[in-house]
């Protein structure tokens, strides 16, 4: 997956005294660059940091993950074979977790290509075979049989005479 990403990591009590950094990155990394610009350690009275901002292409990021963890995670997501904004639109629909999933999760998920509710009933039933393939408990839920006797009658495949309806199966 073509993915790119960053987070800014601060000192526990002074969030703001930090860096960013691109993933992935090593903890041990971001520890050394923290002590050299005087974030944490020494006489800064900070011991903890903190992620406390990210640029990421998912929101959802636990800032008291391991570094570690998360930079793994990426490295993770940077060797998948998937869409970058079909990844962000699962993420965002809450189907997956960024920071738990699996490829296989990925593609046991279906994204619609449908427009509008007509086009996505289109492409379901497309998906089973075809309107014969439907369980004929969803024929009996979702056929409308006025308007399919409706159209017989304004068809003229069936006519109305005297409140009865006759169809001439002759032809």
């Amino acid at each position: 997956m073509d993915i790119t990403g960053s987070i800014f990591v601060g000192a526990m009590l002074e969030p703001a005294k930090g860096m960013w950094f691109d993933l992935p990155v090593s903890g041990k990394k971001v520890v050394e660059q923290l002590k050299l610009m005087g974030a944490i350690g020494g006489n800064s009275g900070n011991e903890e940091y903190i992620v406390t901002d990210s640029e990421l292409p998912f929101n959802k990021m636990n800032s008291y993950k391991s570094i570690d963890e998360l930079s793994t995670r990426f490295k993770y997501l940077q060797t998948l074979n998937y869409d970058i904004t079909k990844f962000k639109l699962l993420i965002d629909a809450e189907l997956i977790d960024p920071m738990n999933f699996t490829q296989e999760d990925l593609d046991s998920i279906e994204i619609f290509n449908a427009t509008s509710e007509k086009e996505l009933g289109l492409e379901l039933v497309e998906n089973v075979g075809g309107v014969s393939e439907l369980p004929s408990d969803n024929l009996e839920t979702y056929f409308d049989y006025n308007f399919f006797a409706r159209d017989h009658i304004k068809e003229g495949s069936v006519v109305e005479e005297n409140g009865k309806y006759i169809r001439d199966n002759r032809n």
